[in-house]
């Protein structure tokens, strides 16, 4: 892993483009996902930014204090989840694990706050940008789900979600710069011995997560619903992001 650390976001994408099952695009410039930002990243130039929110799945344990886009006047909304799924955590623990069931257990734990987030972006009058360290498990299931919500095909979802996997090198080397100089030739170490599936994008942890939406009784609508979204909620979301396609 030699790749130069970026004084940017290495996984940040717009997901607009992205057909649903019915032929519709999602609009451009009002969902985002991205790696966590750092303080002092470069403006990006490829994406509408600054985002008007920002939701952070980042644990307590690798969130700091404060955050980098709060000083833009960005509206920054915690949702800490999954703690395990935390890069630092999962190098600790120094074994494999199985990504299906950690995204079975995130999307458990999304569910909880799932009828906060639609009103959340509903209410945005920009760009939504979602994150946690990598931005690919915790973001990749919460995208995922609104991906869904939006009828986007499946073969879409799974698309995007592959498309974070030439981005690990660069997000490897960004998390190498949070730590003490001293201490990062053995980081980058343990990063190069990490667990299977860590950063990478296995098609099974993906995967999981549609088949579960889509076996619920009612498909992902009727998960939603379930958890507390009501049905104005899902039209306005697919109002707001749809656009005819070409």
């Amino acid at each position: 892993m030699n790749a130069r650390p970026t004084p940017h976001l290495a996984n940040l994408r717009d997901l607009g483009g992205l057909r649903s099952a019915g032929g519709r695009r999602l609009r451009g410039g009002l969902l985002l996902r991205s790696d966590a930002p750092h303080p002092g990243d470069l403006i990006p130039s490829s994406v509408a930014w600054p985002p008007s929110l920002v939701l952070d799945l980042r644990s307590a344990t690798s969130r700091h204090v404060g955050h980098p886009l709060e000083a833009d006047g960005t509206r920054v909304v915690w949702f800490p989840m999954a703690a395990d799924a935390d890069p630092s955590a999962a190098l600790l623990r120094g074994a494999a694990f199985d990504i299906a069931v950690l995204y079975q257990r995130i999307l458990s734990e999304l569910g909880t706050h799932i009828a906060t987030i639609f009103e959340l972006i509903l209410g945005a009058d920009g760009p939504t940008l979602v994150h946690c360290v990598a931005g690919k498990d915790r973001t990749g299931v919460l995208v995922a789900v609104l991906l869904a919500a939006a009828e986007v095909a499946r073969a879409e979802i799974v698309t995007d979600y592959h498309a974070t996997s030439p981005n690990m090198a660069a997000v490897m080397e960004r998390m190498v710069e949070t730590v003490a100089p001293a201490k990062r030739s053995k980081f980058r170490r343990r990063l190069a011995e990490a667990p299977p599936g860590l950063f990478s994008t296995p098609s099974e942890g993906i995967a999981a997560v549609l088949d579960e939406l889509d076996s619920h009784r009612g498909g992902p609508i009727g998960w939603l619903r379930e958890r507390g979204v009501d049905q104005r909620q899902i039209d306005s979301f697919r109002a707001r992001i749809l656009i005819a396609g070409a």
